[in-house]
């Protein structure tokens, strides 16, 4: 049996390379008869997408001091040399919290200055094409901290020039106050600089409540209904401006940037990007797809098994997971999805580990098999600390893992 095992992470517990390698042992366990396991760790552009990179194709890295992180801090990061013209940056590397963090995920005083730094670090270096993987991050701030960092100013109705709300850097809490933004980037000639944003989903500005809701962390329970709706009222405002702008540039032809695909990734992002540059967004998952030929692994396989953290309504809008499930069903091939938890509707269709029976979402997206651990979660009472549960869930996984594949094999038909 041959078995390709090709998944996204687990947010903040596994990234795709550990998730892998986990199913991998999992799987050499079973002592199953002429099994061959090639795993193809997959990324999207969101987070981890810069160690799927590396890893799987042996890119350099380069480093870059003196970074501001979402809070604010200064720390060291890095993004990968392609090629001597292109360059990637994974925007999760510096704009994403860890769980040790947790405390500090409040998105209306986060910012996306250190994303701006990397890029203008790769122009400063002489790359042409800077691929800029977007998802993954913990702000939301419609990238006015990459416009802060390319030294854009910003106004309000009244023509007075801003100050950030908090000191030191632009944030969330900003976006509501901005009427004008200016033109003219001193120092850099961005003309000749192809940016490609590449997109770990395809939501649009009305689509982020969800995903804006899951950067909240729960020490802010209290105020989360407050942050949502400033966030949601601050990102409508500013892409107004945003539209207006870029409306002047394509001479009046209507936009409708509220419904525009992928606009809506990484808490607003192109917003930004759309001031700075000529870009044209395109699905990250689409992206490593090609660069790590993974129809071709695909097709050899007999069965594909992948996976995420947990499976919801945003898993449907570009995600790696349902992506290979895709492109497996295009091959005709049996796919076994894993997940850690699942979206509550979907919880009365399971029995125990598996799914007694399959949603047609699942069928039409090409997922023959379903696997989520909350079976054993739910039952247990796990600690109220964000960090702890992490440290829990990752000490826990493999083991209810491989019994829940235990169960799986032991009616598998092939």
């Amino acid at each position: 049996m041959n078995i390709v095992v090709s998944t996204g992470s687990f947010k903040d517990i596994y990234s795709p390379i550990e998730l892998c390698e986990i199913i991998k042992n999992s799987l050499e366990s079973f002592h199953i008869n002429k099994l061959t396991i090639k795993t193809l760790p997959m990324a999207d552009g969101g987070e981890y997408s810069n160690d799927v990179l590396s890893n799987n194709m042996n890119h350099k890295k380069i480093f870059v001091d003196n970074v501001i992180d979402p809070s604010g801090e200064t720390t060291k990061s890095y993004y990968i040399k392609l090629d001597n013209t292109s360059a990637f940056i994974g925007s999760s590397e510096i704009i994403g919290l860890p769980p040790e963090k947790e405390k500090l995920k409040n998105p209306l005083k986060l910012t996306s200055y250190g994303l701006g730094q990397l890029i203008i670090d790769a122009i400063n270096k002489k790359f042409k094409n800077i691929y800029v993987g977007l998802g993954g991050t913990s702000t939301v701030d419609g990238g006015i901290g990459i416009l802060q960092a390319f030294n854009v100013n910003f106004f309000d109705k009244l023509g007075k020039k801003l100050e950030p709300i908090g000191g030191g850097y632009f944030s969330g809490q900003d976006l509501i106050n901005i009427s004008q933004i200016s033109s003219g980037i001193s120092g850099l000639n961005l003309e000749k600089i192809n940016l490609i944003p590449l997109c770990d989903a395809k939501i649009n500005l009305e689509q982020m409540s969800i995903p804006n809701n899951q950067k909240i962390s729960t020490n802010n329970q209290k105020e989360r209904d407050f942050i949502l709706s400033s966030l949601q009222n601050g990102v409508f405002s500013y892409a107004k401006v945003v539209e207006k702008n870029m409306q002047k540039k394509t001479k009046g032809i209507e936009l409708n940037i509220f419904k525009k695909e992928f606009v809506g990734c990484a808490g607003g992002m192109l917003l930004g990007l759309h001031s700075l540059f000529d870009i044209k967004p395109v699905s990250g998952f689409e992206y490593f797809r090609k660069k790590f030929h993974l129809d071709n692994s695909i097709n050899k396989a007999n069965l594909v098994i992948t996976g995420e953290g947990k499976f919801d309504n945003i898993s449907l809008d570009g995600k790696t997971p349902v992506g290979i499930s895709r492109i497996a069903k295009q091959h005709n091939k049996r796919v076994l999805y894993i997940c850690g938890d699942i979206a509550l509707p979907i919880k009365k269709s399971f029995n125990g580990f598996n799914c007694s029976n399959l949603p047609s979402i699942f069928i039409e997206n090409g997922i023959d098999s379903i696997i989520s651990l909350h079976h054993y979660y739910d039952q247990i009472k796990l600690p109220n600390n964000y960090v702890d549960r992490v440290e829990i869930y990752r000490n826990k996984n493999p083991e209810q893992l491989t019994e829940a594949l235990r169960l799986f094999f032991n009616s598998y038909d092939d």
